[in-house]
């Protein structure tokens, strides 16, 4: 028989994982770059968590963010000849700002993303 090796997770350190993954997002928007830092650990320490987890609908919701949002700026860069294009980014700029502090202070009150 083969046996199956459950991971288990430290279920103490996931608050601060969260609102680590939810800052780095928002630092991304000043400086750039620190969101694909979170996407990956928001991948990683999402690993091993079930599915009705109250963190794990914050991993979720923050990979989620991050793909909308990369597929926003695609689209929005492909219009910026165009008069919505530099508006269209601006929107999504601040559609990622508005995600992040919902996210984060859901994840202060320990409250689910979704």
């Amino acid at each position: 028989m083969s046996e199956v090796n459950l991971i288990e997770v430290d279920q103490r350190d996931l608050p601060t994982k969260v609102k680590v993954v939810w800052c780095l997002y928002l630092v991304a928007l000043l400086i750039g770059l620190t969101h694909i830092v979170g996407v990956i650990l928001a991948y990683v320490w999402r690993s091993g968590l079930p599915e009705d987890n109250l963190y794990r609908s914050h991993f979720d919701g923050q990979i989620r963010l991050f793909w909308i949002s990369l597929v926003l700026i695609i689209f929005s860069l492909l219009l910026y000849f165009v008069v919505i294009g530099p508006l269209a980014l601006i929107a999504v700029w601040i559609y990622f700002l508005v995600m992040c502090i919902i996210g984060l202070m859901k994840a202060i009150d320990n409250r689910p993303y979704n």
